[in-house]
């Protein structure tokens, strides 16, 4: 029996070895299905390859190149010599840097990765990922030049969509800061190169917060939309446009003079006059805007920005719908106003504040109780609430002030309760605070903790906290109303709803503001509109308090129009607890008392 042959090669008889002979034709198939399979695999995956022989210049491409190149596949496989092959499929801006870089990968022998454009016709162009290696013979010398290439235009649009993202804001598609700077940036370097001049403009729309509270979130995002598309459609190609924050946007005006910028800022709040068209509705947003110009404001993006933000918060102040140039005293007001924000929130903190206590009388001098005020000892100081409050209530602390304030009334007032004193203590509420869903339980709870009566205690509202949403904040009075706590209506008349507001919001206290008091006993206009206030009051079931009474003449003047109680320097002005403590047990008040800081 011969030999029999198995892949160890050895037999069964024997260990002869023996090296068998391949068969001809079966490799040339294997070779040919290995070819096969290699090119369905690059099929799949996009990817071509090519080799060029040094020797003879000649490029040959495989076909799923030719396929990338959006070519017809010529009977040589060759898409021409040298740099030829590059420049029928390459974008003509690419090709001079391709040919650099394989020049490169032949005269160094590093491989190189290359990114270049491919056209065709009327096609869109995609783009393509080149590796490129040399090939040396055994001596060392250069034969050929290989490599494979892929399509990669899926990544470069991921890139591109990634880099869009990073520096768009993706609600309006404009700028967004991290873009901003950087223009800023580079706009700052070239004037400072070429001693040009640049400018920036800081705006925001008015009365947004408003249009977010009444409209909806989903509606504010439309009005922003709106405005940005306004914006672009009134500036330059040169100009960018960005979104700052919230309701803020900025324009770089590269070489923009002062005049170019204010000529720009009277464009954009002349054209903002027109309402913006949001879905259905056309809702009317005016804009303020803070400039800041290079190089009198500042040679760096950091201080252009902060002054022309500077610049629009005092426009804010003054005038909305209206344009500041920067000026170097709003600056030292911002630091100031910086270290005002920073110390009052530390004096919340640390419960650094007083309360103090200005006596509230009968009309003919007896005391009743008193309003609660807010104090401030600072640097030797003590600064009155209307220091401060303005900075609390721009600053989001306001909430956090009236809570101390009410808390510590409360305290306070319950101690005197508890030794037998019963007076009533006013208490003013902002607009923040009512708007705040736990507003009745915070209420509540500065009862509770203090054990105060609540028919000891009164809370102010003005007309500004009544106006954002005057159906719930008297939703809110009536729940106060029902604890047994006081409600006043205070500074009447200086709002245009006052008439409204009492048609809706059911009152225990009208304070007369101090604008119909101090020239009550010289104009008629004022004694006139004093009585027919306090009439009204009456006839609705409230008393009249007046503020602001510091003489004798106006204290008669009330008495004779049947004011009910008053409050002013005539009887004093706000005490300490340990001050105000004297008073009680006086049978009546006599004038002045002194003005307290």
């Amino acid at each position: 029996m011969p030999d029999t042959i198995i892949a160890s090669g050895r037999t069964l008889r024997g260990e002869i070895p023996f090296v068998a002979q391949p068969d001809p034709v079966t490799i040339v198939d294997e070779l040919r299905a290995s070819l096969s399979a290699h090119s369905r695999v690059h099929r799949l995956i996009d990817l071509g390859h090519y080799w060029v022989d040094l020797a003879t210049g000649r490029t040959t491409w495989s076909d799923e190149l030719f396929a990338l190149a959006r070519m017809p596949i010529p009977a040589d496989s060759s898409p021409g010599r040298g740099a030829a092959a590059i420049r029928c499929h390459a974008h003509p801006d690419d090709q001079e840097r391709v040919l650099a870089d394989l020049r490169a990968v032949l005269e160094t022998g590093r491989v190189r990765h290359i990114e270049y454009r491919t056209i065709r016709g009327s096609e869109p162009i995609r783009w393509v990922g080149m590796i490129a290696a040399r090939e040396d013979d055994a001596s060392g010398k250069p034969i050929r030049i290989v490599g494979t290439v892929v399509d990669i235009t899926e990544r470069k649009s991921a890139v591109e969509l990634l880099d869009f993202n990073a520096r768009h804001d993706m609600l309006t598609g404009l700028a967004n800061r991290m873009q901003l700077h950087e223009r800023l940036s580079a706009v700052c370097f070239e004037a400072h190169r070429q001693d040009s001049k640049a400018a920036i403009l800081f705006l925001g729309l008015d009365g947004f917060k408003r249009i977010n509270d009444t409209l909806g979130h989903a509606t504010g995002d439309l009005v922003l939309q709106a405005a940005a598309m306004r914006l672009r459609s009134l500036t330059g190609m040169a100009d960018l446009v960005a979104r700052s924050g919230s309701d803020e946007f900025a324009i770089v005006l590269d070489r923009g003079t002062a005049t170019d910028a204010a000529a720009a800022a009277c464009r954009i709040i002349n054209a903002f006059a027109v309402p913006l068209r949001v879905g259905i509705r056309d809702i009317s947003v005016s804009v303020t805007i803070g400039i800041a110009c290079y190089s009198q404001d500042g040679t760096d993006t950091d201080s252009l920005l902060r002054n022309a933000d500077t610049a629009m918060y005092h426009a804010k102040r003054s005038d909305r719908g209206s344009y500041r140039f920067f000026e170097e005293s709003m600056h030292a007001a911002a630091v100031r106003r910086f270290s005002l924000e920073s110390g009052l929130r530390r004096a919340l903190q640390r419960r650094d504040l007083l309360v103090h206590y200005q006596p509230v009388v009968t009309i003919d001098g007896h005391l009743i109780g008193s309003e609660a005020l807010v104090r401030w000892p600072r640097n030797g100081l003590l600064f009155s609430a209307a220091d401060f409050i303005p900075v609390a209530e721009e600053t989001g602390l306001i909430a956090q002030l009236d809570a101390f304030v009410l808390t510590e009334a409360c305290r306070q007032n319950a101690l005197w309760q508890r030794r037998g004193q019963r007076l009533r203590v006013a208490v003013n509420v902002s607009a923040h605070s009512i708007a705040r869903p736990d507003f009745i339980e915070s209420v509540r709870a500065a009862l509770s903790e203090s054990g105060l009566d609540p028919a000891l205690l009164e809370l102010e509202l003005t007309e500004s906290a009544l106006q954002a949403d005057l159906t719930g904040t008297a939703r809110k009075v009536a729940e106060v109303r029902a604890l047994g706590i006081g409600v006043a209506l205070d500074d009447f008349g200086t709002g245009y709803n006052s008439l409204s507001v009492l048609r809706t919001c059911g009152f225990d206290t009208l304070k007369l503001d101090r604008s119909f008091v101090s020239d009550i006993v010289t104009h008629q206009a004022d004694s006139v509109i004093a009585e027919a206030v306090i009439f009204a009051a009456h006839r609705l079931g409230a008393r009249v308090v007046a503020e602001g009474v510091e003489t004798e003449q106006q204290r008669a003047t009330l008495a004779d129009l049947h004011c009910d109680d008053a409050q002013g320097y005539l009887f004093g002005a706000a005490l300490s607890p340990t001050e105000f403590e004297r008073l009680i047990g006086v049978p009546i008040l006599p004038g002045t008392l002194g003005r307290v800081a």
